[in-house]
């Protein structure tokens, strides 16, 4: 008896795969006409953008060609060659009269990361310094396509940072006045060890400019989340001294629950920003962080919400989406997007292996919203 039960499961270990491969491959192609931005390839990884890649190739939306999405080569904006060598091919390229006919033939546009590559980083040089910028922000043609595409009603997709530094003020004035949007100018990210002794990814210029603003201390020694403003003023916030929670997390609406299959709250240890929205939109998901008293009084002053928008909808006057943080930035296997359902069955397994791990926010908001957003619009 228990030779037959062994058998049974090591057979459900084999055909459960195939399966759900089969599944994948008998599903029928959606042919779509997408233009992803990303002008922060740095790496052959791709962060920036695989993530929707690999929703792409497992929803089987395929170019128009019937060929898969390729992250390495199907976007716009920074390449990187071998030697050190790199090639730009963005919208800037491009007339606004030939960006009008490229938009009109599109069925999407999703802007991944318009934060740019800097010379420290091309170089291998130190990277926790600030230095020049090569190429990054949004440009005039970006905001052009923005504009087209808002016109004929298509999706938009954007995100953290493609607003903020280095995009010109005048570009990021007019993205939100056209979206309803408003940048407040702080940025936050956690760090799972503020102790510089210990953790030697901390970028030199958040320690060396909150030394610089607060007296020439820096007491942190545990985990916290960094508050950084376009101005350069910069705050932190340590676990237990200023927050019961020591990471931001992803709270949604009930409606958001239903209608994306997203977890109701999610831990989120990347970059976000803080957004002001206009009553026409929709705030599908807010951040919520869980300070003291003492954590309270250095938001206060600092003029930072305690609860602020992750996901923003527009539908009045477009299809428009803002996430505000860094959501398309994830580690993912790329050959499990050809398993059909994969992603149900992720969202109830995977677990955090630590404090900094995306995993779970990928299975368990990323895949649904996005997946959900594109059926909604391309059944």
């Amino acid at each position: 008896m228990r030779v037959r039960k062994f058998w049974i499961v090591v057979w459900l270990l084999l055909l459960t795969p195939l399966c759900l491969w089969l599944a994948w491959l008998f599903t029928p192609l959606r042919p779509l006409n997408i233009a992803i931005i990303d002008k922060t390839v740095l790496l052959p990884n791709l962060r920036e953008h695989i993530s929707f890649n690999w929703i792409l190739t497992n929803q089987r939306i395929s170019k128009m060609d019937k060929e898969f999405y390729e992250a390495n080569s199907d976007y716009l904006g920074f390449f990187p060659k071998t030697k050190k060598k790199y090639e730009v091919k963005g919208l800037e390229q491009y007339s606004l009269s030939q960006i009008d006919s490229f938009a009109g033939k599109l069925d999407m546009a999703y802007f991944t990361d318009t934060y740019g590559i800097y010379s420290n980083e091309w170089e291998g040089k130190n990277i926790l310094e600030h230095s020049p910028l090569i190429y990054g922000g949004m440009s005039t043609q970006d905001l052009h396509l923005l504009k087209a595409l808002k016109k004929s009603k298509k999706l938009i997709l954007t995100e953290f940072n493609d607003i903020a530094t280095p995009t010109p003020k005048n570009i990021r004035n007019e993205f939100q006045s056209l979206f309803g949007i408003e940048w407040t100018g702080w940025a936050g990210r956690y760090y799972d060890d503020l102790d510089t002794n210990i953790n030697k990814e901390l970028p030199y210029w958040l320690k060396n400019g909150y030394v610089k603003q607060h007296a020439n201390r820096w007491p942190f020694k545990k985990s916290g989340i960094a508050f950084v403003n376009e101005n350069g003023r910069i705050e932190i916030l340590e676990k237990d001294t200023h927050l019961e929670y020591e990471l931001p997390y992803i709270k949604s609406e009930e409606s958001t629950m239903n209608r994306f299959n997203v977890k109701d709250d999610i831990d989120y240890p990347y970059w976000f920003d803080i957004i002001r929205t206009s009553r026409e939109n929709n705030i599908l998901s807010w951040y919520e962080i869980k300070t003291n008293t003492l954590g309270d009084s250095v938001l206060a002053k600092n003029g930072i919400p305690k609860r602020f928008p992750a996901a923003i909808e527009r539908s009045i006057d477009c299809k428009f989406y803002y996430f505000c943080g860094d959501f398309a930035d994830n580690p993912v296997s790329q050959w499990l997007a050809r398993f059909k359902y994969i992603g149900k069955i992720k969202r109830t397994l995977s677990a955090a292996s630590e404090k900094t791990d995306k995993t779970p926010f990928f299975w368990k908001y990323y895949v649904p919203m996005i997946s959900t957003i594109l059926n909604e619009n391309f059944k």
